[in-house]
């Protein structure tokens, strides 16, 4: 975690994380399903695939959001803004939610 940010800053982010996932779990367009391939197929298991800056969320903070909601959290840290650029560029990388890090402009 950045040295500039508190704990309540921590505290915003982990909040802003957490209700993130929540809406990307949720909604969407689902394909119609009848009821005979609904008993037939097993249940799937909520999961929410997230990309996030490098310490940016408390160790335990997603396993108790897993815990709360029965969604399991795939969790994915880059440690640059460029590596995450490069992930995303490369194509269907399978995330729900990504969270970039701030961006600093250059000067020249």
């Amino acid at each position: 975690m950045s040295a500039g940010r508190g704990r309540s800053g921590a505290a915003v982010v982990a909040g802003a994380c957490v209700a993130v996932l929540l809406a990307a779990c949720g909604g969407g367009e689902r394909p119609a399903v009848n009821a005979a391939d609904a008993a037939a197929a097993p249940a799937e298991e909520p999961v929410v695939h997230f990309a996030n800056f490098a310490e940016e969320i408390g160790t335990e903070t997603l396993a108790q959001f897993t815990r709360e909601t029965g969604i399991e959290v795939i969790y994915d840290v880059y440690e640059t803004n460029h590596a995450l650029d490069a992930r995303l560029m490369a194509g269907r990388t399978g995330y729900d939610v990504v969270v970039p890090g701030s961006i600093s402009s250059r000067t020249s």
